[in-house]
């Protein structure tokens, strides 16, 4: 776990224009699992391929910066 790490994924997500539906965050020894049920702008699942790996990529990179810092 790392402070701050919460918020960058949750902005991170919204900046894209993504809400969040449902959110499962567990920590535990240090760790943690943190599973998010997303929608796009009209409410509905994200099924696109393309946009599936865009948003898998931008939160790699917040989460990268985040410990790098």
């Amino acid at each position: 776990d790392h402070i701050g790490l919460l918020y960058a994924v949750t902005h991170t997500l919204t900046t894209l224009g993504l809400s969040i539906e449902l959110a499962r965050i567990n920590t535990a020894k240090g760790g943690v699992s943190d599973s998010f049920y997303l929608a796009d702008e009209e409410g509905l699942k994200i099924e696109d391929k393309p946009r599936q790996q865009f948003v898998e990529s931008m939160l790699r990179h917040v989460i990268e910066a985040l410990y790098e810092a």
